[in-house]
């Protein structure tokens, strides 16, 4: 699963982007990092994801309401022989 993120205006020095996945902070982006997230491994099922902007001290700035998705796995089964 990929996170895409727009941001305007753009980060500051010492300001990042905080993803939170299932409500748990994960990854984080610094000021000229690349915007986009990927999230591997995941469970099937309903998942979340929000963003927040802290500052050095770590103080939530802005952030995103959650966005739910959806993982679903195929399952082939082998051709009765």
């Amino acid at each position: 699963v990929t996170i895409y993120l727009a941001i305007q205006p753009p980060l500051k020095a010492g300001h990042m982007i905080v993803l939170n996945v299932d409500g748990e902070d994960g990854e984080k982006i610094h000021s000229g990092d690349t915007l986009n997230f990927n999230l591997s491994n995941m469970s099937r099922g309903r998942h979340s994801v929000a963003a927040k902007v802290v500052d050095e001290q770590g103080n939530g700035l802005i952030e995103t309401g959650p966005v739910g998705f959806y993982v679903l796995r195929t399952a082939l089964r082998p051709r009765a022989r």
